[in-house]
């Protein structure tokens, strides 16, 4: 599999651009995304099934595809209506102008489960997708928790030995202010080989995972820097080369399931979509696909 590209970018989220849809369809992509990509919002069922298929495939356990899909489908119910691609495929791209109304999806849930109890987000939804692949030394503890606000609600994992594994694999881990993305890489290396985290039995399914430096964000003090993943997602490869993106952007968003011809192009959707031109190299963004790099130049993220 070929892992990266040969552009210069540097990194900063911005979660502000989202997706403008140009026409429907899988044919004649390349005149109208520079991805040559389609994507659902797996609202029917058929596109559900292109999703379930792929997973089993990549041996991924049922359980956890079915709990995957039953997460779809609760979003869906409640918001489903007002979401841009109800059936099928459409062409994706990327612009700055967003076709996702956060406040609006927001509203729709509160209302459907009169409250905000048992969303799920980037973190959530990949450990859904390929947690039953990943494992770690259970004997690990972890001297302070430093996740994020996810762990709080229980109601959207299945056991404790979930919230267990999803809590050492997405911790937050404590750094420096001025470090590069270098050093920053070598602590989430660190880490994980310290909690035992293992990859190795998802060779056609990887974690992509995006960690960023920044201010304490678990106390007031803001004494402390944390490194910690912002975004996640999942890559699944298929025949001829393909890959799929499964993400949910945020938890009022809606999942996202992309269709690429090639590794290299979903990466490159990873990197512009997260990144932006910045000087400072102490807050640059780095990319892990599993535990592997996305190598870097000058402490810059090369794709």
């Amino acid at each position: 599999m070929k892992r990266y590209l040969n552009r210069n970018a540097a990194c900063a989220i911005v979660l502000s651009l989202l997706l403008l849809i140009m026409g429907c369809g899988t044919q004649n992509l390349p005149q109208v995304s520079p991805y040559n990509a389609v994507y659902s919002n797996l609202v029917d069922r058929q596109s559900q099934e292109v999703l379930r298929a792929a997973l089993e495939d990549a041996g991924v356990q049922k359980t956890y595809v079915d709990v995957l899909l039953e997460s779809v489908a609760k979003y869906n119910d409640a918001v489903g209506s007002i979401l841009p691609v109800k059936n099928g495929f459409e062409v994706f791209t990327i612009n700055s102008a967003s076709v996702y109304d956060a406040d609006k999806l927001k509203k729709k849930w509160k209302k459907e489960y009169n409250g905000l109890t048992g969303r799920k987000n980037c973190r959530i939804t990949a450990y859904e997708a390929m947690g039953s692949l990943i494992s770690y030394d259970s004997s690990f503890e972890m001297t302070e928790p430093l996740l994020l606000v996810e762990i709080e609600d229980s109601t959207v994992f299945q056991s404790k030995a979930d919230i267990a594994k999803f809590s050492v694999l997405f911790n937050g881990i404590e750094t420096y202010e001025d470090i590069g993305a270098a050093l920053q890489a070598e602590q989430v290396i660190e880490y994980w080989s310290q909690a035992g985290i293992d990859f190795s039995k998802s060779n056609k399914i990887s974690l992509i995972s995006i960690w960023f430096n920044g201010s304490d964000l678990y106390n007031n003090d803001n004494e402390r820097y944390i490194l910690h993943c912002g975004h996640a997602a999942v890559l699944i490869y298929t025949e001829n080369d393909g890959v799929l993106l499964l993400e949910k952007l945020d938890y009022n968003f809606p999942y996202q399931l992309i269709k690429f011809p090639s590794e290299e192009l979903a990466l490159k959707y990873i990197v512009e979509f997260n990144c932006g031109e910045i000087k400072d190299s102490a807050i640059i963004p780095i990319v892990f696909v599993n535990d592997q790099l996305l190598r870097t130049e000058n402490d810059r993220l090369v794709y």
